[in-house]
């Protein structure tokens, strides 16, 4: 009837079908991990972010679109408690705008220092470095980037709101 039963049976004639109906599909957004170089300043040790940068395929040098930086809470990581950064940074992109989601230095993966060496300095200079990267994109305005932190990353937002204006 035209309607897929994820939990049904296909015949093989009609799971062919659904994945050439699949290839055709255009993605509305692209996901890349990257790396970021953050040098020492302020006390705060050199050190490598892990980000995951999501930017709707509308996106252009012709066509820029917004960004917005998310900082994630203590305890937590660029995901967000039970993904909801990877969730929000889609609906984000459907909506036309790129996001930046990374980790904290001494937060899981891909990071150099200790989280030892976390505090609201080094929060701000992270939030720093990833809206920067952000704002390099060809297809980001980097006049319009906003930041959105959750639990302790709503303090940190604030906070690198108010030292980078």
């Amino acid at each position: 009837n035209n309607q897929l039963n994820p939990a049904g049976t296909a015949a093989r004639s009609e799971l062919a079908q659904i994945l050439l109906n699949v290839s055709k599909l255009t993605p509305i957004y692209t996901e890349e991990t990257v790396s970021i170089e953050v040098p020492a300043q302020n006390g705060v040790p050199a050190h490598t972010m892990t980000a995951i940068v999501t930017v709707p395929t509308s996106a252009s040098e012709d066509n820029k679109v917004p960004g917005v930086v998310m900082l994630h809470g203590t305890g937590s990581n660029m995901h967000e408690v039970n993904g909801a950064y990877d969730m929000a940074a889609a609906e984000m992109a459907k909506q036309g705008l790129a996001t930046i989601r990374f980790n904290f230095q001494g937060i899981d993966e891909g990071t150099e220092a200790l989280y030892v060496n976390y505090s609201y300095t080094s929060a701000n200079i992270d939030a720093k470095a990833a809206a920067d990267y952000l704002a390099g994109l060809a297809g980001v305005d980097g006049d319009k980037l906003g930041v959105l932190g959750w639990s302790q990353g709503g303090t940190n937002a604030l906070l690198a709101a108010a030292a980078y204006p």
